[in-house]
């Protein structure tokens, strides 16, 4: 089986009754890559400007109003390079550095890495982001209603799950829609108190909604997603995150 039809797999496994593992994300680092980051700061018009090149899925956009420019492609592993440039006027007596966001989503991947990028009087350079030789798989198992993502790190001591020394951090988001009937002594999401929750449950690597809980009771899932986060040391970009959304049974 050629790699590009492996993108979604599925294994059917029955033990004792039906339960299926959705293997939505083989083994492999993230999808859309830094190359490096540039920022040149000209004391005449008192602007700096931003030079970053990407690689990523041709089909990646950005999505905050960067331009993004195709600057090469390899159809054959539909990838792409990428270069986004922008200028920032930074003139006055202000020393604090200007911030502003920059997103880059790959529908076909699932995938969106954002950044948060700041803009000072000096020139700086960095080729090296912490982060980007994670390799990790996502799974998703169903049982009775309930669904189970799990993440699993190939190289633990670089990519630690709750380990903060790397200055990379992983965990899981969701967002339910609520019913209008709703209270809020109703459901609390205290992780500490969560352990047996009817409608979820989740630690660093993990993730569990019992859907059919959460429908019948008038809850929507709207979306739940993966994210790794890391805070390099020295770079124009002050912090940087993939996200990679999860298959939902609803």
């Amino acid at each position: 089986m050629k790699a590009s039809f492996v993108q979604l797999l599925l294994l059917m496994i029955t033990i004792g009754g039906e339960c299926c593992v959705e293997i939505f994300r083989p083994m492999s680092s993230p999808d859309i890559k830094l190359y490096s980051a540039n920022t040149t700061y000209n004391p005449d018009t008192q602007k700096t400007t931003f030079i970053l090149y990407f690689r990523g899925p041709s089909d990646t956009k950005e999505e905050s109003g960067i331009p993004l420019t195709e600057l090469s492609s390899k159809p054959e592993h539909q990838t792409s390079v990428f270069m986004a440039e922008k200028q920032v006027n930074i003139a006055g007596e202000n020393t604090h550095p200007e911030e502003f966001w920059m997103k880059l989503s790959s529908a076909s991947k699932s995938t969106t890495l954002i950044l948060l990028l700041k803009a000072t009087k000096t020139d700086e350079f960095t080729w090296q982001f912490p982060g980007q030789s994670c390799l990790f798989e996502l799974r998703k198992d169903m049982d009775d209603g309930t669904s189970k993502y799990y993440v699993t790190l190939k190289n633990e001591q670089t990519c630690p799950l709750t380990n903060w020394e790397n200055d990379i951090v992983i965990w899981t988001e969701f967002t339910v829609k609520l019913p209008e009937n709703f209270s809020s002594h109703d459901h609390t999401s205290d992780s500490s108190k969560n352990k047996n929750d009817k409608y979820f449950n989740r630690t660093v690597d993990y993730l569990i909604l019992n859907e059919d809980y959460l429908k019948t009771d008038g809850f929507q899932t709207v979306r739940a997603y993966y994210e790794m986060w890391a805070w390099p040391e020295s770079s124009p970009i002050q912090k940087y995150g993939w996200k990679v959304e999860l298959p939902l049974k609803y």
